[in-house]
């Protein structure tokens, strides 16, 4: 049998698909970072190699396969116990590749917002470009870990001044375990210990996986659809400042007057209506032509699509159709019990 292994690994996650060459899905692994002690990455713990082969071993265990395509060329298979060789072929797929499958453009513009953020354009004439990427400290600007780094600032000045008010202070010390998260104004010398000793400051001054910060805007969108100004800012503060590259992107290539679709990528892009239809709409004051398209299932199912195209020369309507209802059933089924993943090797054999 021939099947098509894919693994999405994230800043705060990892998905993991197996699907015969006729698109039907046999096997799917989700692990995100905060489902157990995964560990850190210099990219996110959603890229921690643990991270990974929990999500790469949920997929393929209990399958078996004469011939595997692997995409992107990374796979945990040399440390599962398969009892036969294994034909295997290695394909790449960028994440710019991945959403134009998705949404099944052959060019475009990807705005992709999750941990991080960058915007990439690809031309009828074969030209791209790209922009940011680069990390919290220098870039994504406009991603996950700027959206919760801005909801840290703003939960601590939620005492300063009753504009400064905002429900993100109670809901990030919720979520973060802080019992103290605010401080209110310094107004004699003993108050200067417990300011600088306890609550989101000693919590910002330590080391956190970024995976950690990100995850905060799921966060912000919660509060802002509950109606907090503040909340609802930050992400149209964000959205102005992804808008800011894609702007720069479009004028660089000189495309700001043709038809393209712009396609949104990334789960913060994807999953807050408030941050994608506020993009959107600084994006129609210099893109007015471009059609607005944000794919509803995982950047791994493009991957997959990617590999499909060229072992069938092309994607079959079919083929297509099988891909998004067998992997729409797969996601919605329960995910097993973290106790119940056991590896079948140790993890200091991971690295």
């Amino acid at each position: 049998m021939r099947c098509i292994f894919a693994i999405d690994a994230g800043g705060t996650k990892c998905d993991a698909l197996l699907a015969r060459d006729d698109g039907v899905v046999i096997g799917w692994g989700h692990q995100q970072s905060s489902d157990v002690p995964l560990g850190r990455s210099m990219l996110g713990a959603g890229r921690n190699r643990v991270t990974i082969n929990r999500a790469a071993f949920i997929a393929l265990r209990g399958q078996s396969f004469d011939e595997l395509h692997l995409v992107p060329g990374w796979s945990p298979l040399h440390l599962l116990p398969y009892e036969r060789p294994i034909l295997t072929t290695l394909h790449t797929c960028f994440e710019n590749q991945s959403a134009l499958e998705l949404v099944g453009e052959p060019y475009g513009v990807v705005v992709l917002a999750g941990t991080g953020a960058f915007v990439n354009a690809t031309t009828r004439d074969s030209r791209m470009y790209h922009l940011d990427g680069l990390g919290p400290m220098l870039g994504d600007h406009g991603g996950g870990y700027h959206i919760g780094l801005m909801a840290l600032r703003a939960a601590a000045k939620t005492e300063w001044h009753p504009r400064h008010r905002t429900t993100l202070s109670t809901a990030i010390s919720q979520e973060l375990g802080i019992d103290d998260p605010h401080y209110g104004p310094v107004k004699k010398p003993t108050d200067f210990p417990r300011s600088y000793g306890s609550g989101l400051v000693k919590y910002t001054l330590q080391d956190h996986d970024r995976s950690e910060i990100a995850a905060l805007a799921r966060i912000v969108d919660r509060e802002a659809n509950a109606g907090d100004i503040i909340a609802r800012r930050i992400l149209e503060e964000a959205a102005a400042t992804i808008a800011e590259t894609l702007f720069d992107v479009v004028d660089k290539l000189g495309i700001a007057d043709d038809d393209y679709a712009l396609i949104g990528a990334g789960s913060v892009a994807t999953r807050s209506d408030i941050y994608w239809d506020h993009l959107c709409a600084l994006a129609r004051q210099f893109v007015p032509r471009y059609r607005p398209l944000r794919p509803d299932l995982p950047p791994v199912a493009g991957m997959t699509l990617s590999v499909l195209r060229k072992l069938h020369g092309g994607v079959p309507p079919s083929v297509r159709e099988n891909l998004e209802g067998s992997l729409r059933e797969a996601m919605a089924a329960p995910p097993p019990h973290p106790d119940d993943i056991q590896l079948p090797f140790p993890m200091s054999a991971m690295g």
